[in-house]
């Protein structure tokens, strides 16, 4: 059993499709070959929203971490793995790194797992000076304020 992201429906591998996946990720899914996959899985996969609280948990931890790139989508599955405590069925990298930076097993579809997990800084492009995640101007220079990865594992 998994949590399955739109590309796990994208990438269509039917008997890997067993599980729950959320209604902002069937909103997602918009290609003929992803809409024929959920036809053929409807019987396997469980359409569920998660709970607010965990909702709140995973978008504190992207707060945390300046994480900006997650979809609505890709945080509903996140939340739910977390709640179901389930693998997360994903070929999205972004959203491989954040789950295992929260301790949710992660499987790819047709890519493979993240080879490393990566965390950010924020760093005006200009001066090089650091900020808080989410900062988009530097208030000393006017430079554009960037996330660069740090290497963490």
């Amino acid at each position: 059993m998994f949590v399955l992201d739109t590309s796990a429906f994208l990438h269509g591998k039917p008997h890997l499709l067993k599980g729950y996946t959320t209604s902002s990720v069937l909103s997602e899914v918009k290609s003929l070959e992803g809409e024929a996959t959920l036809w053929v899985v409807g019987e396997t996969v469980q359409v569920e929203d998660p709970l607010p609280y965990f909702i709140k948990r995973v978008e504190r931890f992207l707060r945390e971490v300046g994480e900006t790139r997650l979809s609505e989508a890709d945080v509903s599955v996140l939340a739910l793995a977390l709640q179901k405590k389930l693998p997360l069925l994903t070929d999205d990298y972004n959203l491989q790194n954040v789950a295992v930076q929260m301790g949710v097993e992660v499987r790819g579809v047709l890519f493979g797992e993240v080879k490393r997990v990566l965390r950010f800084e924020w760093v005006c492009e200009g001066c090089g000076r650091k900020y808080r995640p989410g900062t988009k101007t530097c208030p000393v220079c006017g430079g554009r304020v960037r996330p660069r990865p740090l290497r963490t594992r």
